[in-house]
């Protein structure tokens, strides 16, 4: 079974049984926060953010890469290179 969770704006949790995938994810964009009703500011429990096995960034541009989300990201365990 998948499940998908959507967190905000491009940003979607995609888990199954033996992979989780993030998708554009934006914790800190404060270009985006409380401007746009598209695109609220969301909170987030960083402890229940599982590790991610697969992150996927469709493109570089504010809404859908932050070099400060990644730092988060990047602070989890690393799973062994494919």
């Amino acid at each position: 079974m998948i499940t998908t969770t959507y967190v905000g704006h491009a940003c979607l949790l995609i888990q199954s049984k033996n992979c989780t995938m993030l998708t554009d994810p934006i914790w800190f964009d404060p270009h985006w926060e409380e401007i746009n009703v598209l695109c609220p500011s969301i909170v987030l429990d960083f402890e229940k953010i599982p590790q991610v096995d697969i992150l996927n960034i469709s493109h570089i541009h504010m809404d859908h890469f932050d070099v400060r989300t990644l730092a988060t990201l990047e602070t989890q365990k690393s799973s062994p290179p494919m």
